[in-house]
């Protein structure tokens, strides 16, 4: 992707960056736990006839589960408006305007 399509696309751009804080925190989370050694993890992984492959479909599920995560998270927070906004009211979703229809009376 190149910059003036991220610039052309903010949602794309938005998923983007959620996307990289989601591997970034996966990554933290598997070096943590293989660093130290949490639970033999280390010692269990190198003990595997190829450790290369376990290690890779370790991480593969972390990073997964942690980018899905935050980009999840990221995307339904949008519609929440920080404390103290006084911005425009959102727009009423489609539910809400066909409530008000039926409610109505006929004339």
């Amino acid at each position: 992707m190149t910059p003036s399509f991220l610039r052309r696309h903010p949602l794309i751009r938005f998923l983007a960056l959620n996307l990289a804080l989601g591997l970034v925190v996966a990554a933290v989370a598997v070096g943590g736990l293989i660093g130290f050694d949490l639970f033999g993890l280390r010692r269990l992984i190198l003990a595997d006839h190829s450790p290369v492959a376990a290690l890779v479909l370790f991480a593969g599920g972390f990073m997964v589960t942690f980018a899905s995560t935050v980009m999840g998270s990221a995307i339904m927070g949008l519609g929440i408006r920080p404390p103290g906004d006084r911005g425009a009211a959102p727009a009423p979703t489609e539910a809400a305007v066909v409530a008000v229809a039926q409610a109505r009376p006929h004339r």
